[in-house]
């Protein structure tokens, strides 16, 4: 089906992205019924602005209907350029990142006659959906589709806030149990670890494991991986698989006797016992 218009100004602060409509052809007109669609246009053309909506109204309704249909997406450029002239950095950024919430909820099929506030909702509702926008975001779900700080992250979440108190709406956040803020909590507390390192998460093992499909067993790819699955997976404690420091100094490995070469490791070479040390089956 047809796609929601997606300004190409707003998201980045970059003359080289903000000219990029001069280098594409304009896309077919948005549904009237996409709800996504209808809310850019009002926003973007000006139709929204209760300071300009009855003179555009006015000139709009002299133009054929098919044709302000036509004309849809090179408005939505021209006003999105005249925006940008007018809107400070930190506006424009205000403004991104409420129209990657209102994409979020459109993603989720959450909006209700483009009420992307859901002011009909009790607050609670509100706070739920706001937590899990958060969650979305901290998964690397934001608008240039990557992991964010956690000051980046609560920039988002107050650009949300907002698009609510500017209706006269009540923070989402203002609710007895606030389920936002242990999220934004654990992500402040992962970024104190000193050398932190990103977790291998069990999508990642299972890419590997396709990618490593056809190589053969004892190549340096397929060793790696044997290795972050044995300490991943095989319940073992740290000292028992790997280095716990870089203290220790690398040395040449003892070689398997009779063969000369060091050999990847099999089942064999494994031995489970219990805690009466009788060997498990």
């Amino acid at each position: 089906g047809a796609q929601p218009p997606r300004p190409r100004v707003a998201p980045y602060a970059s003359k080289q992205l903000a000219l990029s409509w001069k280098r594409s052809r304009p896309t077919p007109p948005a549904s009237a019924a996409d709800p996504l669609a209808a809310a850019y246009n009002k926003k973007f053309f000006g139709v929204d602005d209760p300071t300009t909506r009855p003179s555009v109204s006015r000139w709009l309704s002299t133009l054929p209907a098919q044709c302000r249909s036509a004309l849809c997406d090179f408005g939505r450029i021209i006003d999105a350029e005249n925006a940008r002239s007018n809107l400070t950095k930190s506006a424009a950024t205000q403004r991104s990142r409420q129209l990657h919430y209102m994409r979020f909820c459109t993603s989720v099929n959450l909006c209700t006659d483009a009420d992307y506030c859901l002011a009909s909702a009790p607050l609670e509702a509100r706070n739920y959906v706001l937590a899990c926008y958060a969650v979305s975001l901290i998964q690397g779900n934001t608008i240039l589709g990557g992991s964010v700080k956690h000051a980046t992250l609560n920039g988002y979440i107050k650009a949300v806030v907002d698009m609510h108190t500017d209706r006269q709406l009540t923070s989402p956040r203002l609710v007895e149990k606030d389920l936002v803020s242990p999220l934004l909590d654990a992500v402040k507390r992962y970024e104190s670890v000193p050398n932190r390192r990103d977790m291998i998460y069990d999508s990642m093992v299972s890419h590997m494991l396709q990618v490593t499909a056809g190589l053969q067993d004892d190549c340096l790819h397929s060793a790696i991986l044997d290795w972050i699955i044995l300490g991943r997976y095989g319940v073992f404690r740290q000292s028992e698989w790997c280095q716990t420091s870089q203290s220790i100094a690398m040395t040449r490995p003892s070689l398997a006797l009779p063969v000369q070469e060091p050999l990847a490791f099999i089942p064999s070479d494994f031995a489970f016992f219990d805690s009466e040390g009788r060997p498990l089956p």
